[in-house]
């Protein structure tokens, strides 16, 4: 049974990396959809962040502000 658990637990972790890594992703695509080119310290700053909620909330500004600025000072 603890071998179970632990692969059960390994497996929960690299699910919530690909979820984290797919929030960023979307937030560069849109940024860079609105903006066109994105900073390379803009990609650095969001590769950085390990917290979920953040990363929707992020992903919810991307979609609303008015400049690639506004975006960095969220940051």
């Amino acid at each position: 049974m603890p071998f179970f658990i632990k692969s059960h637990r390994r497996s929960d972790a690299g699910i919530q990396r690909g979820i984290l890594q797919i929030r960023r992703e979307d937030i560069k695509e849109i940024l860079e959809m609105c903006f066109e080119n994105i900073p390379l310290s803009l990609n650095e700053a969001l590769n950085k962040i390990n917290d979920d909620l953040l990363l929707k909330a992020l992903h919810r500004q991307a979609v609303t502000v008015n400049s690639l600025a506004e975006f960095l000072q969220l940051l």
